[in-house]
């Protein structure tokens, strides 16, 4: 909780939209506020009214009671009407915002709106003047009875209860239609002797009573103030004991309010069992809750008291592998930096060495929810292994032995060992080029026109300045200088030290540990240049399926460089692709159409012929399939365009730099430093978010 000059800072959020209500109490409570939390516009007016917080945020689309009703009741009371009010809505009305302030709020904010943006305006808001507590002339009270709002002005107002008159009484709300709130206006008489217009009063009562007759209310019960229906409002509005369910029907909580008497701890067990709550009750802890509301005269809300219990899936049969998957490893030391030399990728097998075993599978086990609904488990499922020819099955199939001396390795469904090809030296005249099924190690330099064609891994532990086109990763343990006239080809992930004049294209991602210079880089995944200093992209075009982060994007020499996140080539070349054909499927349609008014149009007897049916056959299959094109470019066009990817920079992106997010275009016009840029598909807009 904050206390500023001695301001208790506290927030009811009253909204029917349970997720952004625990989104916003997280917010909040970070901030160190205390909140209070109402999912009806109906229990909402019953807290302000109860705990009267410093401020009100509220939104307007909820059942039974908007959010409008509920503002101009708030405004009406003389016990809330001074507490600011933040009208937050999703609604995109044009006269929302207009409509808001003149109902009295203070503030207004468009859904969905950022945590920022929130705590922006509740900074800008501010401490509201304490309500009048002196006697005053007319009092304006909610109440369910013209009696009940004799009592609260009377103890809100230390005024003598016989010194109060009604001097208006108006039913706002129905409920069930038995239960109404009350807008009631009371006149001190000891302040003033002036005489109110008494007709006026009681032709105004007249109407309210017989706007509420013709709901079917009980008159007598609304007016006289008997105990009975008090209580009947009192647990419509706030019940003493409330239990909810989750929709998966996975949690039960439990809200206790005291009213006018204890809580009893069977009642609530009681309530639960009404409730359909059978298992996973916490009993100690809603017996605990019971002496708390009790002892303190509290309210608790929404506490978590029963949980179910998950169904756990079966396992299905799995490998256990005694080889370490092929995968390289960028560990960096408390400097950043990057060891490449202590990286090992490839791993070989001996013969007869045991390379896998095979786990059975394993039965699942059911769950259960509150309510006692039994959850099936999913049986785990026997997977068939495709071994290849260099792997031998023990006899009863789940152990697995290298039959070479080799490279292990597992796809997810075929296990195999391939055999090693080791460079001692370069790959240069003394090689030739290597082309090879396998994984390949070259312990020098791949010189320039020179290649290695392999559809497995290739570890690299000089520079590499040849060519290469691989089907696995690529780990060059020094750097890589291009050419013009090839382009590297990877399709798994690239790891090197620095790329300099190089055109690559990358399956998956890549990881640079010092720079990328010049160079023309299309990668599937992420691109991360972070390694060491300087860590920079400095000129050419990168281009990244998903992310783009470096320590350093462009120059201080305005060196032209273009990044690129989100740019899925793959998607575009398909959208291009069915663009082409769509256009080719509509000239099909618009010849048809011509043949159609040319010979059939206006010949009554052509029509019915069997090339008649046949044209008109040919002509809605293209209509249709035309409809089918155009939504698949549509919705590729969306993943293509929507927000997926960012541009991260940790130290300094140079003015000049060109980004691009999917089809999105960022000039950066000035210096920025540890940014991320990303693309709001919704409003259309680049987001700079500093780190």
């Amino acid at each position: 909780m904050i206390w500023v000059s001695g301001v208790n800072k506290s927030i009811l959020f009253i909204d029917d939209d349970r997720i952004i209500c625990e989104l916003i109490d997280e917010i909040l409570t970070k901030e160190g506020y205390e909140t209070y939390t109402a999912y009806s516009g109906l229990s909402g007016l019953n807290l302000a009214l109860t705990f009267r917080p410093t401020i009100i945020i509220l939104d307007v689309l909820m059942p039974k009671l908007n959010g409008w009703e509920v503002l101009k009741l708030l405004k009406f009371d003389d016990r809330t009407r001074h507490i600011p009010v933040i009208v937050a809505t999703a609604s995109n009305l044009p006269d929302d915002k207009n409509k808001a302030y003149s109902l009295g709020a203070e503030s207004f904010l468009q859904k969905p709106f950022t945590s920022k943006e929130l705590l922006d305006v509740l900074n800008s808001m501010k401490f509201p003047e304490k309500a009048v507590n002196k006697p005053h002339l007319h009092y304006h009270v909610l109440a369910s009875s013209a009696q009940e709002a004799l009592e609260i002005a009377s103890r809100e107002w230390d005024v003598d209860i016989s010194r109060l008159d009604v001097e208006k009484l108006e039913s706002k709300v129905s409920f069930s239609n038995r239960v109404s709130i009350l807008m009631v206006t009371l006149r001190d008489t000891g302040i003033s002797n002036e005489i109110p217009d008494l007709d006026a009063i009681f032709e105004q009562m007249d109407l309210d009573i017989k706007s509420i007759a013709e709901k079917s209310t009980d008159i007598a019960k609304l007016t006289g103030g008997e105990d009975e229906f008090i209580q009947e409002l009192q647990a419509e509005i706030a019940p003493p004991i409330e239990v909810s369910v989750s929709d998966d029907e996975m949690k039960a909580y439990l809200s206790l309010r005291y009213i006018d008497r204890d809580i009893k701890s069977e009642d609530v067990f009681r309530c639960l069992a009404n409730s359909g709550v059978v298992y996973g009750i916490k009993r100690k802890e809603i017996e605990k809750l019971v002496k708390t509301v009790n002892e303190e005269k509290t309210n608790v809300e929404k506490v978590l008291v029963a949980t179910g219990k998950s169904a756990k899936d079966g396992k299905d049969s799995h490998l256990k592998l005694y080889f370490t998957k092929v995968a390289p490893k960028l560990v960096e030391d408390e400097q950043g930096r990057v060891d490449f030399k202590s990286m090992t990728v490839i791993n070989q097998a001996t013969v007869g060495q045991l390379i896998a075993e095979k786990i059975p599978p394993e039965p699942g086990e059911d769950g259960i929810t509150v309510t006692g609904k039994k959850i099936n488990a999913r049986k785990g499922r026997d997977i068939p292994i495709k071994l290849n020819p260099n792997v031998r099955a023990s006899e009863d199939g789940t152990k697995f032995y290298s039959k070479i001396v080799g490279n292990p390795y597992f796809t997810g469904t075929e296990l195999g060992v391939n055999e090693l090809y080791i460079v001692e030296g370069n790959v240069d005249y003394s090689t030739g080029n290597i082309i090879f099924v396998g994984d390949v190690r070259v312990k020098g330099n791949v010189l320039s026109g020179f290649e290695i064609r392999t559809g497995g891994n290739v570890t690299i532990g000089g520079f590499l300045e040849g060519n290469v086109n691989i089907g696995g990763d690529l780990v060059v343990k020094k750097g890589i200088i291009g050419a013009p006239e090839r382009t590297l080809r990877v399709g798994g992930n690239l790891y090197c030290e620095y790329i300099q004049n190089a055109f690559v294209e990358v399956g998956g991602n890549v990881k640079v540990a010092t720079g990328i210079v010049n160079s023309g880089i299309k990668v599937g995944k992420t691109v991360e240049v972070i390694g060491r200093k300087p860590g920079s992209i400095v000129g050419g075009i990168v281009q990244a399926g998903v992310n783009v982060v470096a320590n350093v994007i462009g120059s201080p020499m305005g060196t032209k460089t273009v990044v690129m996140a989100s740019w899925n080539a793959e998607i575009k070349k398909r959208i291009n692709t069915l663009m082409a054909t769509l256009a080719i499927k509509k000239q099909h349609l618009v010849s048809l159409s011509t043949l159609y008014k040319k010979y059939f149009s206006d010949n009554q007897k052509m029509k019915e012929s069997e090339e008649f049916k046949k044209l008109t056959r040919k002509m809605k299959e293209l209509d249709n399939e035309i409809n089918v094109l155009e939504d698949k470019i549509r919705k590729m066009k969306y993943i293509v365009n929507r927000y997926i990817g960012h541009i991260e920079v940790r130290d300094v992106l140079y003015s000049g730099v060109i980004v691009y997010i999917g089809d999105n275009r960022f000039e950066v016009k000035h210096d920025l430093r540890s940014v991320i840029i990303r693309y709001e598909g919704k409003t259309g807009e680049f987001k700079k978010i500093w780190r």
